[in-house]
């Protein structure tokens, strides 16, 4: 029902025919070299781009787009991805996107892997003064992606209804709701996780609610239950203590996930409604660990199971805090990036992640 808004045909594309693509540019998307360059083709109706290891230029298929004084635009298109892969990848990209004279590049899910196909959209809301918008299929991974029934849709701003409290500025949509228990919870939150931090925070943190993970994706292009940028919560939840970690802490700094995921899994104070040893504890004995040392690559944290990377994050960073001290969790964290290297984050931490391991291993076996 929410989704079922006016809509108005800005552009429809079938890549019916071997000259639809005369209708689209072949534009330089991204470069790591001189070449090869990946391909694009009209193959069964549908338009195919293909890479593989040794391609150095990635085209994008792009199309300008008149927006005729639309306000707000659904762009989407049904895709599927055969084999895209992101092991080596520098630059990340199976999707959709939309691009306006100014601000930023508005996504689809990156697709990777072997998908069957399925419909992905975005709903964005037109920048002021913008009166066009290019629409562009991308792959910049080897693989293939292929890309139909290409659609840009002039649709009706979103109608949030809103509620306040405390810094938060709650948003949902009819049907749906934040209620005042909620509320209530998420203020606590934000205390709790703020005495912790030692930190201001924000004059005012933008609580963005969905009914499911569909309409988020469309309003975000993240399909995850929960995410955090800038001042704003995006959820599905009623009830978020996990996000505001990240939204509160990044006044202490930006570290790999192994340390941001830990510290927002160490606060929430539980993982799948668990108290975090204990769901580190049957990981362990379920012999699903994983070594630290393989977790600090943001990739590598990222391509696993978040099931049990966050639990093992969380217990590494509980016992940071119990046995080396809050101090000492706040230096390493505003010490190391997302690109720190083994021996720059072990420096800060002031031992070896497998002797860290160990410990973190030893102290949940005693409990």
């Amino acid at each position: 029902m929410i989704l079922a808004l006016l809509a108005q045909a800005l552009l429809e594309e079938g890549f019916d025919g071997a000259k639809a693509l005369q209708r689209w540019s072949l534009e330089e998307g991204a470069r790591t070299g001189r070449e090869p360059a990946s391909t694009a083709r009209i193959e069964d109706g549908a338009l195919v781009l293909e890479a593989d290891r040794s391609t150095r230029v990635w085209l994008s298929v792009e199309r300008e787009v008149a927006l005729e004084g639309a306000r707000w635009i659904r762009v989407s298109a049904r895709a599927r991805a055969e084999n895209v892969d992101p092991a080596e990848a520098r630059f990340a990209n199976c999707n959709l996107y939309a691009r306006f004279p100014k601000g930023p590049v508005a996504t689809t899910r990156i697709l990777t892997g072997t998908t069957e196909w399925a419909t992905y959209a975005r709903r964005i809301e037109v920048p002021e003064g913008a009166r066009t918008v290019v629409v562009g299929c991308f792959l910049s991974m080897p693989g293939r992606a292929r890309f139909d029934d290409v659609r840009v849709d002039a649709v009706n701003p979103p109608k949030w209804n809103e509620g306040k409290a405390g810094r938060y500025v709650f948003r949902w949509f009819p049907g749906d709701d934040v209620p005042e228990k909620a509320r209530r919870y998420n203020e606590e939150s934000y205390r709790i996780v703020r005495e912790f931090l030692g930190v201001e925070g924000p004059k005012e943190v933008f609580y963005f609610k969905y009914p499911d993970l569909d309409v988020k994706e469309e309003y975000t292009s993240h399909r995850g239950n929960a995410f955090a940028t800038g001042n704003e919560i995006h959820t599905i939840w009623a009830t978020d203590r996990h996000e505001i970690v990240h939204v509160l802490a990044r006044e202490w700094g930006d570290p790999p996930p192994l340390l941001g995921e830990g510290l927002a899994v160490f606060l929430s104070g539980n993982w799948q409604g668990k108290p975090v040893e204990r769901a580190a504890a049957e990981i362990l004995s379920a012999g699903k660990w994983i070594a630290l040392a393989d977790l600090l690559d943001a990739r590598e944290f990222r391509r696993r199971d978040d099931l049990v990377t966050y639990a093992i994050a969380g217990a590494f960073v509980k016992w940071i805090t119990e046995t080396l001290g809050r101090e000492k969790l706040k230096a390493l964290y505003g010490a190391v990036k997302p690109g720190s290297g083994l021996r720059e984050f072990e420096r800060a931490l002031g031992m070896t992640l497998q002797e860290a391991d160990a410990k973190v291993r030893t102290g949940i076996e005693g409990k």
